[in-house]
């Protein structure tokens, strides 16, 4: 499914979806636990503000814009996740992976003026049930996007 809405409120910075797709197979492969969020940048970058995770996020990208690239910074509840590899789409059409450093840090170069996305995904080693359902492992991915002028 969708939602759907306007934003009206002149200093909205971002806007921010989850999901609890709960135990998911696919394929022949082991059941996982999947946990999904998505946030899109508002705005110009000085005015995105996105330097503290939000307390809804499992998995989170935050952005920094920097003079010829934008800080992305991969956070696991609220703690960076270093060796994390972001696969990145630039408006140029240029699809690369980045990988964050010991603080959960990367800088992805500018590429001109358009739409920016960029997802991660992180896996942890751990078994349970949800709902009467075993899984043998929890994924969280999550997704950015944002525009640039410049």
């Amino acid at each position: 499914g969708e939602y759907r809405g306007v934003i009206n409120n002149i200093e909205t910075r971002s806007v921010l979806g989850f999901c609890d797709y709960g135990i998911v197979t696919l394929g022949d492969g082991e059941p996982f636990y999947l946990y999904y969020g998505a946030k899109r940048l508002v705005g110009r970058p000085d005015f995105w503000a996105d330097d503290t995770p939000s307390p809804q996020s499992r998995v989170e990208i935050l952005a920094v814009a920097e003079n010829d690239s934008v800080a992305l910074t991969v956070l696991k509840f609220g703690q960076p996740v270093a060796g994390a590899i972001l696969k990145c789409n630039a408006p140029d059409g240029e699809t690369v992976a980045l990988t964050t450093d010991a603080n959960g840090l990367v800088r992805w170069p500018r590429k001109g003026a358009g739409n920016y996305a960029c997802y991660v995904g992180v896996t942890t080693n751990e078994t349970g049930t949800k709902a009467g359902q075993a899984f043998n492992s929890k994924r969280d991915y999550a997704t950015l996007d944002f525009t640039l002028d410049d």
